[in-house]
């Protein structure tokens, strides 16, 4: 799944820590980061914005989640 124009990564992390599966950022390279780290926030919430992110979500809810999130909508499980 891709997101596009994270404005707020503070934001954005805080629904990463909601969702229950593992979340990975997939980098130009094709490496992968686990978004569920702290470290790992920590270290990309240095930018606080991106304009896009390359993701690999592993549990449907969490992608619901994450939808929800880029259209601006609350989630409801």
């Amino acid at each position: 799944m891709q997101l596009f124009h994270i404005e707020n990564s503070a934001e954005f992390f805080n629904v990463v820590n909601e969702c229950n599966g593992k979340i990975e950022l997939i980098r130009k390279d094709g490496s992968r980061l686990n978004l569920n780290s702290k470290l790992t926030q920590n270290i990309l919430s240095i930018q606080e914005e991106y304009s896009e992110l390359k993701l690999a979500v592993y549990d449907s809810k969490d992608i619901s989640r994450l939808l929800a999130y880029a259209m601006g909508i609350k989630y409801v499980a």
